[in-house]
């Protein structure tokens, strides 16, 4: 009886001293989660949801967070005391530059954002640093629809139970409005859609879906359709990514660049 109440306190005092250490861990992380967010945005009041240590990546910290002035949540990178990247600034933008998009579509065409879950102009990662740092912008300017122009937009998700032809659609008359009712012009952009449980990404411009008539891209999507698991035998990789851009928005992009 006797060990076995030794046993017991010994057990409870390691328990106790586990828990200890590991609130005074939580404890530094928060205060250094806190002190990168208070140097970076001195304006602004943020909540830490949860965080999480990824060996894998060199031990880095994942942070998930929100803004309490805007109910932005966004993420964190902590690879150490001196290196951090978060993508709190570029999520604002992407919000600030979807409402626009979403207002500006509904205006010629009747609740056709609708048909759109989700429409994010930039990759939340900078260029040739995917998983590992946040692209910068500035966190203080009120991004509006004129920034889109000359841009791409990175991914267009298209909502479920949609026909292939209600897809098609709302692909030309999203592609429609800015080429014909305002000054902007957008490059290539990625529309994300599911059809028979599989996913694909296609990839045009204005300039293409507009040679290509409502019809047109129907038939292209159409003809890019998988009708099975499996295609020649062998199983599909998805999502089924294509790409279509004319020869003529083609030659305008170069002509673009080359002015530019």
């Amino acid at each position: 009886m006797k060990k076995l109440k030794k046993f017991t306190a010994l057990f409870l005092v390691l328990i106790y001293t586990i828990v200890a250490t590991s609130c005074k861990a939580s404890e530094k992380v928060l205060e250094k989660i806190n002190a990168y967010l208070t140097e970076e945005y001195p304006e602004r009041s943020f909540s830490v949801m949860d965080y999480t240590k990824r060996n894998e990546t060199s031990g880095r910290y994942e942070v998930n967070a929100v803004c309490l002035d805007d109910d932005i949540e966004f993420q964190i990178y902590i690879y150490s005391t001196i290196t951090a990247t978060d993508s709190y600034a570029v999520e604002r933008a992407n919000m600030q530059m979807e409402q626009a998009i979403r207002k500006e579509i509904d205006l010629f065409y009747k609740d056709l954002s609708e048909k759109f879950s989700s429409i994010q102009w930039l990759n939340i990662y900078a260029d040739n640093a995917e998983g590992y740092s946040f692209r910068y912008m500035d966190p203080n300017k009120d991004y509006k629809l004129s920034d889109l122009n000359n841009s791409d937009i990175y991914r267009v998700e298209l909502a479920e139970g949609l026909t292939i032809s209600e897809v098609g659609g709302a692909i030309y008359d999203f592609m429609d409005d800015f080429y014909k009712y305002t000054p902007y012009i957008i490059g290539k952009t990625t529309f994300v859609y599911t059809l028979n449980q599989v996913t694909y990404e296609f990839t045009t411009d204005a300039k293409t879906t507009n040679d290509l008539g409502k019809t047109g891209v129907v038939n292209l999507l159409l003809s890019n359709t998988v009708t099975s698991a499996e295609k020649n035998g062998k199983v599909i990789i998805q999502p089924v990514e294509f790409t279509f851009i004319s020869e003529t928005a083609e030659e305008n992009q170069n002509a673009n660049d080359i002015a530019q």
